[in-house]
């Protein structure tokens, strides 16, 4: 957390919340060695077993031919990526709609927020800037719905509500834990929808930011997608011009430049507005 999220924090709890950057943890992944696993069901349509390499040259240069010929059904064959996720709930909504995926989620029916609520900043939200013109009524009607929901929250299971049936008081900023695995093409393809300027914004930077920490660390999606998929390394352009991966025991939060970059005094801007 930045150092200006902690601040920001100290008033948000009094009020009975927080605020969290959309984050992801890398589960389980795909890698250069799981070539060979790929290279075994592919090279079956060819039946060019024979030309398996004891290292992975022979099944890299083939899925460099896969991936040209659009044969992509081949590296499904690859190991699952799974991914935690830890979005906001509208985000959410809109993930488990990608089909041949698994899903966990944590569930508003059993969790109980007993002190502070957890919500998601906005993409459209950094909080050193919640407090500034020009957007200063969007954020702080931002502010007030965590606000307003919370105290409902925390109201309803004061009065013997269980958390299912007070769980209709939070509204869609709230955090949620999202478990979500599926295949290599399964992941490009959501890739291509969920990266594009079309997309929510909200989504948009936390498969930006998932996409972007995979070109940099993982050797195989590194070289699918610098040779095959140029559009989706330009997204990756376009989210390192405003946000950073920053990462803090395995977990990668998604974190705008201006609040890694400065250390924003609030002073009483909180009781101000």
């Amino acid at each position: 957390m930045t150092n200006v999220l902690a601040k920001l924090n100290i008033e948000a709890t009094k009020g009975g919340f927080s605020l969290h950057y959309p984050s992801f943890e890398i589960i389980s992944e795909p890698t250069m060695e799981s070539i060979k696993q790929f290279e075994v069901a592919a090279r079956t349509c060819y039946r060019s077993e024979d030309k398996i390499t004891e290292d992975i040259s022979s099944g890299t240069d083939l899925l460099s031919k896969i991936m040209r010929l659009n044969h992509t059904a081949m590296i499904e064959f690859f190991p699952d990526l799974m991914v935690k996720l830890r979005v906001n709930r509208g985000v959410s909504h809109e993930a488990v709609r990608q089909r041949i995926c698994s899903f966990a989620q944590e569930s508003t029916r059993y969790v109980r927020y007993n002190e502070n609520v957890p919500y998601i900043l906005p993409a459209w939200a950094s909080a050193s800037h919640l407090f500034e013109s020009p957007n200063v009524k969007k954020n702080q009607l931002f502010l007030r719905s965590c606000l307003s929901a919370s105290n409902i929250y925390q109201e309803m299971l004061g009065s013997n509500y269980s958390p299912q049936e007070a769980r209709g008081a939070l509204n869609n900023n709230l955090a949620t834990y999202l478990n979500m695995k599926t295949n290599l093409r399964e992941w490009l393809h959501i890739f291509g929808l969920r990266c594009d300027p079309a997309a929510h914004p909200d989504m948009r930077v936390i498969m930006c930011g998932l996409i972007d920490w995979l070109f940099a660390n993982n050797e195989l999606f590194h070289g699918i997608l610098k040779l095959h998929c140029p559009l989706l390394v330009r997204h990756i352009d376009w989210f390192r011009k405003t946000y950073s991966v920053d990462t803090v025991e395995n977990v990668h939060y998604i974190v705008p430049y201006v609040d890694s970059a400065t250390d924003y005094d609030m002073g009483n801007a909180w009781a101000e507005k």
